[in-house]
């Protein structure tokens, strides 16, 4: 018994690594390269920077310890656990593939489908195995007991719709923007066949 569940948990673990290094792939060899903003607590944390000028590495960090106190209390300390891991394991993956820039293509349409589709794949793992990579897919998965007859994907893209309307509004990054909504909408959806199978 002790043995199956040490499998089960190694498992997991594996599980959020292979998603968090789809996620960084579509994120660092086709997204960021190409300008094209997701959303996401880095979004709102950019918005932030231009009123306040504080970093934004630090404000993503300030972000976040409240989203995991409320995870803490609402879904318990495995979630926050495994949620943390998903967190460290994304972050060291996209600076990871950082240390070797690659672009994978510069074609927009590409872009946002092969983009959106890597990082919804991994976001989806990731969220199978019971957790998330943090940020506003904690968010996510609040509102997701409020209006749990609403898919997963469909509820992130209404938050990073908002988030990206609102950064291409304070950056003037409009063609950036409309790239990033396509994006976004195929990330949701790729992210909801990986949970909810095809038949969505």
């Amino acid at each position: 018994m002790k043995n199956k569940r040490i499998l089960l948990t190694a498992g997991k673990y594996f599980l959020i690594f292979l998603g968090s290094v789809i996620y960084a792939v579509g994120f660092s060899y086709i997204t960021y390269p190409n300008d094209v903003p997701t959303g996401g607590v880095n979004g709102v944390s950019m918005i932030i920077n231009a009123f306040t000028g504080l970093p934004v590495g630090t404000m993503s960090i300030i972000l976040n310890i409240p989203l995991f106190i409320i995870a803490w209390i609402k879904f318990g300390r495995g979630f926050v656990i495994a949620s943390l891991a998903g967190t460290v394991l994304s972050s060291l993956s996209v600076d990871a593939l950082n240390l070797f820039p690659y672009v994978l293509t510069t074609e927009p349409l590409f872009i946002c489908v092969y983009g959106g589709i890597l990082m919804g794949v991994g976001l989806g793992i990731v969220y199978r195995v019971g957790a998330t990579t943090g940020g506003t897919e904690i968010v996510v998965k609040l509102l997701k007991l409020k209006y749990a007859h609403m898919n997963t994907g469909t509820i992130m893209f209404i938050v990073d719709l908002i988030i990206i309307c609102a950064y291409s509004v304070i950056f003037d990054k409009i063609n950036s923007a409309l790239y990033a909504l396509i994006t976004v909408f195929l990330m949701s959806k790729a992210l909801d066949i990986v949970l909810y199978g095809f038949s969505q």
